[in-house]
């Protein structure tokens, strides 16, 4: 005979329930605050109503609040399985023992059958409809729930930061930076790149297709990312010939280079390359 939950099985499937619309609630938000656009954003924080301002407050602090919606998720979908496991596979048990099922395997069935209807029940109605939604309509969605939201930050405040710092402490060794605020602009600037470029490319456009694209996501780059290792770089020497720097700027075409006397530590200047043009190859004069 299966075990009776201790708690009723019309209750258990009662939290059940509200613990699924917690955890939509907090999937709904943590897709909304990551979709809804910057130029949203900055019209709600412009309109300045009180929902506004939530949602303003909640995209300036967006590790916080996706920590909560993550928490929230963890928590809801473990409490689901914990309280209605038992029950639902109380409810099936003596479905699943009319049709002839010896006790033990009747069981075992109405337990596999609890587990996959927990487990549907959650995915469909807490992961992937809010999913969609939120990503459909982020600003409303951002708004309507930007007050329940709010409040549930608040009380697992004291957790979230918790676990951010611990993040923030293993991710520290690997040079990464935890923070998501930085998101929001990038993700905008490589929309408008794609959508310029699909333009460009459809011959809307008299430029050619990644020149917009590259010049967009410049502003994105740091300084590290567009210098030279110093013992990657090419230079050249100030006693070369004209004939001998053609030839090294045919193997390493650049627009400019470095012009160094006895070693790189000793910088004479810079050379561009048009100033070869017009010169005698046969010049033994230098840079």
């Amino acid at each position: 005979m299966p075990l009776e939950p201790e708690v009723p099985i019309f209750l258990s499937i009662v939290a059940v329930l509200i613990l699924t619309a917690v955890q939509g609630l907090a999937v709904f938000n943590e897709f909304a605050l990551v979709a809804i656009p910057p130029t949203t954003v900055a019209a709600l924080r412009e309109r300045g109503g009180r929902l506004d301002m939530l949602v303003d407050k909640s995209v300036k602090d967006l590790d916080n609040y996706i920590a909560a919606d993550q928490l929230a998720i963890t928590i809801t979908t473990i409490g689901a399985g914990f309280l209605g496991q038992p029950a639902v596979t109380a409810f099936l048990a003596p479905l699943v023992a009319a049709t002839g099922l010896d006790g033990a395997t009747a069981t075992i069935v109405s337990a596999v059958l609890a587990f996959t209807f927990l487990i549907s029940l959650q995915m469909i109605f807490g992961e992937l409809v809010p999913k969609s939604i939120a990503l459909r309509y982020p600003e409303k969605t951002a708004r309507l729930l930007a007050v329940p939201v709010e409040v549930m930050a608040l009380i697992l405040r004291p957790v979230t930061l918790l676990l951010n710092g611990i993040g923030r402490l293993i991710l520290r060794p690997f040079g990464i930076q935890a923070g998501m605020a930085s998101h929001h602009r990038s993700s905008g600037i490589v929309e408008l790149a794609e959508s310029i470029e699909a333009s460009a490319k459809a011959g809307l456009l008299g430029v050619r297709p990644g020149t917009v694209r590259n010049a967009l996501l410049f502003g994105e780059l740091s300084a590290r990312d567009v210098m030279r290792p110093r013992s990657q770089m090419v230079a050249l020497a100030a006693d070369m010939t004209v004939g001998q720097l053609m030839d090294a700027a045919r193997r390493s075409p650049h627009v400019r280079y470095v012009v160094y006397r006895e070693s790189l530590d000793d910088i004479f200047g810079f050379l561009n390359v048009t100033d070869l043009c017009g010169r005698d190859l046969r010049d033994d004069q230098g840079p």
